[in-house]
């Protein structure tokens, strides 16, 4: 199920998954469950932090995709829909970068990186 999410979460983005692909997104996926164990000190990845888990194994395989075969990126289109939208008190802007490589690069930092705060809760305390 894992597996089928991250296939999923990268062709949202426009990547097409090949066979090529599949030994790369099944070392990624057992990478990032060790790291979120070990920062965790967990041995099971709750729930609750699925969605987490899923975006950092996918921006962990965009970026090596971006380092070792960035012909296959270059087709993703992560420009925003919209630059800002505000209603009321609240205003979002989407305008991340201003180039494509800054906007892919803004977009797989926060794939990776984004969630890190959610981790606190699950942090425990290894003797």
């Amino acid at each position: 199920m894992l597996r089928d999410d991250v296939i999923g979460r990268l062709t949202m983005f426009g990547y097409v998954v090949m066979p090529a692909d599949e030994w790369m997104i099944d070392f990624t996926i057992t990478k990032a469950e060790k790291k979120l164990k070990n920062d965790c000190s967990i041995t099971e990845i709750p729930v609750e932090l699925y969605e987490v888990v899923v975006d950092m194994i996918v921006g962990e395989f965009l970026f090596i995709k971006k380092l070792t075969n960035p012909d296959r990126i270059e087709s993703l289109d992560l420009t925003p829909i919209a630059k800002q939208i505000a209603e009321g008190d609240t205003s979002v802007s989407f305008s991340v970068g201003s180039t494509p490589e800054e906007t892919f690069d803004s977009v797989v930092n926060y794939l990776m990186c984004g969630s890190n705060e959610q981790l606190a809760a699950f942090r425990c305390i290894k003797w």
